[in-house]
């Protein structure tokens, strides 16, 4: 019988951190019903730099009015989407109790992808989609949105 042995224990971590965001509200958004716990969808565009080596993501996401200054970190990790196309997930995290409301602000967060961890062979220039998860790190709630990249042009 062969025996192997396990000489080191390696872990993959396939999230690059792009940063920790303190954006300011640039506005608000009122409902006439008080919306679920769920969060509300990001708005999202991804845009090819001139050069298109490189991918600049923008979004606004609505945090419920009254949570001041908050502390956003965003992550990003390939993956491949349900159309098979090479796929950027970012995930943008913060740590807010989940309440109804009808009262939002609005946060835009604006950020470049990094070639990191990706695949042998895969580079920026052959990102199709992007997808956006909200991330609420205590976690009850989460939302996704996905959007394609957009030329330079």
């Amino acid at each position: 019988m062969d025996t192997a042995e396990i000489k080191e224990n390696i872990k993959f971590d396939p999230y690059v951190d792009l940063g920790v965001f303190k954006p300011k509200s640039n506005g608000s958004i009122q409902f006439d019903h008080i919306r679920s716990k769920k969060p509300l969808p990001a708005l999202i565009e991804a845009n090819r730099k001139a050069d298109a080596n490189g991918i600049n993501v923008s979004v606004v996401v609505f945090i419920v009015e009254g949570y001041e200054n908050p502390e956003i970190v965003v992550t990003q990790s390939y993956s491949i989407s349900s159309l098979g196309l090479n796929q950027l997930q970012f995930f943008i995290s913060y740590d807010f109790n989940e309440v109804k409301s009808s009262n939002f602000k609005t946060y835009e967060l604006s950020f470049d992808a990094k070639e990191k961890k990706l695949p042998k062979g895969v580079k920026l220039k052959d990102i199709d989609t992007v997808e956006i998860f909200l991330r609420d790190t205590d976690p009850i709630t989460s939302r996704g949105t996905e959007t394609t990249v957009q030329s330079s042009t």
